[in-house]
């Protein structure tokens, strides 16, 4: 085994320990997810931003007024654009092997 590949497999173990530690101690923000979720500005729905139904008092169907939406700024969707081509070009890498 050279030293690259004994790197890399330190790599993936740091990773794997890591990742374990933040899913056994359950707090927010500290899994590998949860930081490339904050980092692109991925959200899950806050409770004020949940559908708000209004219902008619003559028994007609209830009105729902959709949650705001806000537009990503431009450097929030160039990063996003980057993780999502990176992504494709690793797996086609991968696929191919090494031919892209």
């Amino acid at each position: 085994m050279n030293g690259l590949t004994a790197a890399w497999i330190a790599v993936a173990a740091a990773v794997v320990v890591i990742e374990t530690v933040a899913l056994l101690n359950t707090r927010r923000g500290d899994t590998l997810s949860e930081h490339v979720w904050a980092w692109l500005g991925v959200r899950r729905p806050q409770d004020g931003r949940r559908p708000v139904v209004i219902s008619q008092d003559d028994g007609g169907p209830a009105l729902v007024v959709p949650p705001l939406k806000v537009t990503p700024r431009w450097t929030l969707r160039l990063a996003r654009t980057v993780v999502l081509c990176g992504g494709v070009w690793l797996i086609a890498h991968f696929l191919t092997g090494g031919w892209l």
